[in-house]
């Protein structure tokens, strides 16, 4: 399950790289519309998905503000992630 997480983890931070070059050098044709698009899209699902994670991991977690930056950054693999650490025994 690890590895899933960080090819997940890997996929997610090439696709924001590639958002982020398309917002400085847009790309010719369609494929920059649906660059942008997703772009955005993915920007409101992983909003969500952090707002969820700070409401079911308020208390478990420390440095609450770091991990949901991650959420909103690489979305529910992040999630999946911590996810496990709050819920390992101490």
């Amino acid at each position: 399950m690890n590895r899933v997480l960080k090819a997940g983890k890997a996929a997610t931070a090439l696709f924001w790289a590639a958002v982020v070059f398309n917002q400085f050098s847009p790309l010719q044709g369609s494929i920059g519309e649906i660059l942008e698009t997703l772009g955005a899209l993915v920007v409101g699902i992983h909003f969500c998905e952090m707002v969820a994670f700070g409401v079911k991991y308020k208390n478990l977690l420390p440095n609450l503000l770091m991990h949901c930056t991650l959420v909103l950054v690489f979305g529910f693999f992040h999630f999946l992630e911590a996810g496990n650490e709050a819920t390992r025994p101490n």
